[in-house]
């Protein structure tokens, strides 16, 4: 991710750091399920939303 900031996903006990597309795969989190993100750092604000809008339109997924 091009973010300074760090960016984690926080679904249910799991903390998944979001910079890593495996790390995100690997945790396996299904659509539907309530996610909470963290971003901490000099461009948290545009991470955030970009991270938001992602997940939002899919991440890409038809």
């Amino acid at each position: 991710m091009k973010f300074k900031s760090d960016i984690i996903i926080e679904a249910g006990e799991k903390r998944i750091v979001a910079k890593s597309v495996l790390n995100v795969m690997a945790a396996g989190i299904k659509s539907g399920t309530e996610i909470t993100l963290i971003c901490d750092g000099p461009d948290e604000k545009e991470a955030l939303e970009t991270v938001a809008r992602a997940i939002e339109d899919g991440l890409g997924e038809a």
